[in-house]
């Protein structure tokens, strides 16, 4: 469950082209205590963003799908095609202390908090989520992103 098939080498921006990809599918999430106060990933999955940086969430990560601020998901509720952009932008902001490798350009770095919110934002695209509720979603983000901790310079 926890374990990821290699990468192919060869990737181009042609393969990510326009807003990314999912190598090993898209991912399938669950409420795990029933109460939609918590996600769990059921699989480890990947998502090679349109750039080339390839994120690999692990099995079992729990989010909050906090990247959608609480008053837009109580306003405009959680569904799947929110919910996979949210865990992937949680999984960034919560770990952007770590190198992620493009596969592209075969760069090892850590992403800015602007490079996780594009990456956000092009995951709404192709989420297809209607484009006034992408918008709002980013919008939080871009308000909200400041107060994560990680982010905070010491």
């Amino acid at each position: 469950m926890g374990e990821l098939a290699p990468l192919r080498k060869d990737w181009t921006l042609e393969d990510v082209y326009p807003y990314g990809c999912f190598p090993d599918g898209v991912p399938a999430l669950y409420a795990p205590f029933g109460d939609f106060d918590e996600w769990m990933v059921q699989a480890a999955f990947r998502y090679i963003s349109s750039a080339g940086w390839c994120v690999e969430v692990e099995w079992h990560f729990r989010t909050d799908l906090a990247s959608l601020p609480r008053m837009f998901r109580l306003v405009f509720g959680v569904n799947r095609q929110e919910a996979v952009p949210a865990v992937i932008h949680d999984w960034g902001y919560r770990n952007n202390k770590t190198p992620i490798h493009n596969v592209i350009t075969g760069e090892v770095r850590c992403l800015t908090r602007a490079e996780w919110d594009n990456m956000f934002s092009d995951l709404m695209i192709y989420s297809k989520t209607a484009p006034v509720r992408r918008w709002l979603f980013w919008r939080g983000v871009q308000a909200g992103g400041w107060t994560h901790t990680n982010w905070r310079k010491k």
